[in-house]
């Protein structure tokens, strides 16, 4: 009993402790949010098929060598003369078991420029893949950015929303007192009522919003964000003096790199056009018998080495080169569209946050003025109905008034901070 009792004053003076709400910083959700991101996963492992791809292309630098090895049985059912070959098919020329192995080199040496290209464009699809990782690591903060922020608002809502419920339940009561009593008009009355049930609409609908976003929040983040829990102010911006322009950016490297990845396979596919001039050389070992392959193997020897020069031009292949330059001319046009477009949305966003940035500091400014002159008029109505000159209900009312203001204010300082955050994210890590 004695041991239930502890139990009982252990959960009711530690029980609030343990139900304290959590608080979170923008910098830890962002550490969370890049790790478990399943698009960035995906990209990591892009780069490194991209590095592989490289290792892929200069295999072509190295000669094909290799051994072959085969046992045969043939039988010649005549002993008339017969050719060796009939264009490219050989003839059986005696009856018998044979075994033969070979040892052969050959190396391409025209197809060495191709090879060059098409590492050259390896490397550069390398950097590419790079630099498309660390961009979609910028698109998933800048949402994480402005889920954080708009949540922070969200929650500054719902508190001062809850006072002015019960602003509005008092200003309700007095409104109906007054009412039966003769002294207010039925359609002040009933203003009041709806005024109440407003706000109630309202903080359902913010609720209901707040949930939307945590979701989203905890989908990005993977992290177990209650709907009690806070977070903290956004960090002050490091204040940037001057944008990065679009030829050092991140956008600008990677279209740049996939420029000259194109051009390198147009001039890849190019050097398909020339001849091939190859060396080659091999080395046979061969053995035979009419009777067993065990005489062929025992009559195994060295038969013989060839070494030499092979050149060959295909003159006419169905225009499928020609089809590929085709193609990689339009990849390169179209890498070419795509960097004079990322410029333009660029300097547009650029251009964006610089304007939203001046807009919400001036409504700052704005809505600075009107808290401070709601803030006066409540000082005012609470003296004078003090000294019993003023009135309950425009004493309440500009109670609720200074809560809007104070909304108000909050979303303007939120607003702001987020559009510096957002500007210093978009300048991170370019050049």
């Amino acid at each position: 009993m004695l041991r239930k009792i502890k139990i009982f004053y252990f959960v009711l003076f530690f029980s609030p402790v343990l139900l304290k709400a959590i608080v979170y910083d923008f910098e830890t959700i962002k550490s969370n949010s890049l790790s478990n991101s399943f698009k960035i996963q995906h990209d990591k492992i892009d780069v490194k098929i991209a590095k592989e791809n490289i290792n892929l292309a200069k295999t072509e630098l190295y000669p094909a060598v290799g051994v072959s090895s085969s046992i045969e049985r043939s039988r010649k059912y005549n002993e008339y003369f017969s050719p060796s070959y009939i264009g490219e098919e050989a003839i059986v020329q005696s009856s018998g078991k044979f075994v033969t192995s070979s040892a052969y080199i050959n190396y391409d040496l025209l197809k060495l420029k191709s090879t060059h290209h098409s590492i050259n464009a390896a490397r550069q699809n390398h950097l590419v893949a790079d630099f498309s990782q660390r961009l979609r690591e910028k698109e998933i903060v800048l949402q994480l950015l402005e889920t954080y922020s708009f949540l922070r608002i969200l929650n500054f809502k719902l508190k001062n929303y809850e006072k002015m419920q019960t602003l509005y339940e008092e200003l309700y009561l007095v409104s109906k007192k007054l009412y039966e009593n003769g002294v207010m008009a039925k359609p002040n009355f009933i203003k009041s009522a709806h005024d109440l049930a407003e706000i109630t609409t309202t903080i359902s609908s913010t609720k209901e919003e707040k949930l939307t976003q945590l979701a989203l929040i905890k989908k990005l983040s993977g992290m177990d964000i209650g709907r009690d829990d806070e977070f903290l102010p956004l960090s002050k911006s490091k204040g940037v003096q001057k944008d990065t322009l679009f030829e050092n950016s991140i956008n600008s490297m990677r279209v740049k790199m996939l420029i000259i990845q194109k051009e390198q396979e147009l001039k890849s596919t190019k050097a398909k056009l020339l001849p091939s001039l190859s060396i080659y050389g091999k080395y046979d070992l061969y053995g035979g018998s009419q009777d067993s392959y065990q005489h062929a193997f025992d009559d195994y020897r060295r038969n013989g080495y060839r070494l030499g020069i092979h050149f060959s031009w295909n003159i006419f292949g169905g225009f499928r080169v020609q089809n590929e330059l085709k193609i990689k001319r339009l990849e390169l046009l179209q890498a070419k569209l795509a960097y004079e477009e990322a410029k333009d949305e660029y300097e547009s966003e650029q251009l964006l946050i610089k304007s939203q940035i001046e807009v919400e500091q001036n409504k700052l400014n704005s809505v600075k003025d009107s808290t401070k002159h709601t803030g006066e008029i409540l000082e005012l109505s609470e003296r004078l109905f003090s000294e019993g000159e003023g009135d309950k209900i425009t004493q309440l009312v500009s109670k609720i008034n200074l809560y809007r203001t104070f909304i108000d204010e909050h979303e303007a300082k939120e607003r702001l901070s987020y559009s510096h955050k957002k500007r210093e994210i978009m300048n991170e890590g370019n050049l």
